[in-house]
C-alpha cells in the first residue's frame, strides 16, 4: 500500500525539481503515470481494495465472471480514465482552435487597441 505513495512522491520531486536536475516535466509525468497504472494493473487487486476500486470491481466480476483483475483495470478503469482525459483534450483543441483563428485575424486588436497604461495595477 505504500509503494504507490512513495512512487507518487519521488515523481512528484522530480517535476517539481526539474530545473535543478534537468529534467524534463511532461517525461517525468508520463513515466510516473505509466508506473502506477502499471502497478495498479499488477498489484491493485490487494493494494487498493479498500477504495471504491473494490465495490465496482465486483459488480464487473457479477456481469463478467469469466474476467480477472487486469481485464478490469485494462477494460473499464483505463477506458474510464482515458475517455475523461480525452474530453478535456477535444474541448482544449477546440478553444484553441477559435483563439488562434480570432489571433490570426487580428481580432483581439479591438481590445489591446483600447489598452494604453504601462501601469501593472491599472491593467490588473
Amino acid at each position: 500500500m505504500i509503494l504507490p505513495v512513495i512512487i507518487f512522491v519521488v515523481g512528484y520531486a522530480f517535476i517539481a525539481l526539474e530545473t535543478p536536475l534537468k529534467v524534463d516535466k511532461s517525461s517525468t509525468a508520463l513515466l510516473l503515470g505509466v508506473a502506477i497504472w502499471v502497478f495498479y494493473i499488477f498489484g491493485g487487486e490487494n493494494i487498493f481494495a479498500f477504495t471504491g476500486f473494490a465495490a465496482n470491481f465486483n459488480n464487473y466480476k457479477t456481469l463478467n465472471p469469466n474476467n480477472n483483475f487486469i481485464d478490469f483495470v485494462s477494460q473499464f478503469e483505463m477506458l474510464h480514465h482515458i475517455g475523461g482525459i480525452a474530453e478535456i483534450l477535444f474541448f482544449l483543441m477546440g478553444a484553441m482552435t477559435i483563439v488562434e483563428t480570432i489571433d490570426h485575424h487580428n481580432g483581439f486588436s479591438i481590445i489591446t487597441d483600447k489598452i494604453t497604461t504601462k501601469n501593472k495595477r491599472k491593467l490588473l
